[in-house]
């Protein structure tokens, strides 16, 4: 199996649950009486694991400088965030919201600022499948 194709599958199953998960009109958690701001926290971890997949597949597969990698991650995961955010917005239930963006750019920075470090201390390999 080519290098890194079970990563780049994970990536792309990720951003199908993502917008799959913005399809559903009504979410569950929307009936349930859930603490304030759990929501946020559920962004924040949606987009965290997103910028870790990304950051894996991008270094497996790149010659680049590892902040250049970074750079591409946050603005690539920022740039579906907002695509998914306005996606939301014309699902029938669902509403777009500014502060669901901030929490998702938190979650990205976070998820490439840990992979980030996986990588740098040798967690992270280059020569995984």
């Amino acid at each position: 199996m080519k290098k890194g194709v079970r990563r780049r599958i994970l990536l792309a199953l990720w951003i199908i649950v993502i917008f799959g998960l913005s399809s559903i009109p009504a979410l569950p958690g929307d009936y349930m009486k859930m603490p304030p701001g759990f929501d946020k926290l559920v962004h924040f971890v949606e987009y965290s694991v997103l910028a870790i997949l990304f950051h894996q597949v991008l270094v497996m597969n790149s010659r680049w400088n590892q902040n250049l990698i970074a750079l591409v991650v946050v603005i690539i995961c920022i740039a579906i965030a907002g695509l998914d955010e306005i996606y939301q917005s014309i699902i029938p239930g669902r509403q777009s919201s500014v502060t669901d963006l901030y929490a998702d750019i938190a979650g990205i920075i976070t998820g490439t600022f840990v992979s980030l470090l996986l990588f740098r201390r040798g967690i992270l390999r280059t020569d995984e499948a």
